[in-house]
């Protein structure tokens, strides 16, 4: 991904809102446009103005049991396949039910639907309401095996230690 992500760079510093009109990507294969599409939504996704809240998936309520932990299923951006840091939603707004917690993860989407972990940690079972916020996803671009970038952090796995680099 990182050279088709440089691709995409030089591509939009020489052709602009037209890049997908240039020659080279008019002749390139489908699969190559399709990865450079893939670059333009992560792109728009990492510069969106705030993040991108996950909403609770289906038509029906989800019910979470007392003292357990529950996959439930939410929106995401729409990516044919990508990572996120998943994290609660903070104070200023909507929050999960008293006795629900959703931990910041790093979970995997596609197309559009990812699973977030969220505990009950109450005596009594609670019902979530289908298209109900219930956190928010910043894109995680893995550099290599070891490196994560989400945001302006790196996040790298050195000799068994984690190394985080903020800038």
């Amino acid at each position: 991904m990182n050279v088709i992500g440089e691709c995409y760079q030089i591509l939009f510093r020489q052709h602009g809102p037209q890049r997908f009109l240039s020659p080279p990507v008019q002749s390139a294969a489908p699969a190559a446009r399709r990865a450079l599409r893939h670059c333009e939504q992560i792109r728009a996704i990492e510069n969106a103005p705030k993040p991108f809240k996950v909403k609770v998936h289906g038509k029906l309520p989800v019910c979470l049991e007392a003292g357990a932990l529950t996959m439930v299923p939410v929106t995401c951006p729409q990516l044919e396949s990508a990572e996120f840091l998943l994290e609660p939603l903070g104070f200023d707004g909507e929050q999960l039910p008293e006795g629900l917690l959703l931990s910041p993860t790093l979970v995997p989407a596609k197309r559009g639907f990812l699973y977030a972990p969220v505990v009950n940690v109450g005596s009594t079972k609670v019902w979530l309401s289908p298209r109900r916020p219930i956190g928010t996803t910043l894109p995680a671009i893995r550099v290599s095996a070891a490196v994560l970038v989400i945001g302006s952090v790196d996040f790298e796995i050195c000799a068994g230690r984690l190394i985080v680099t903020i800038g």
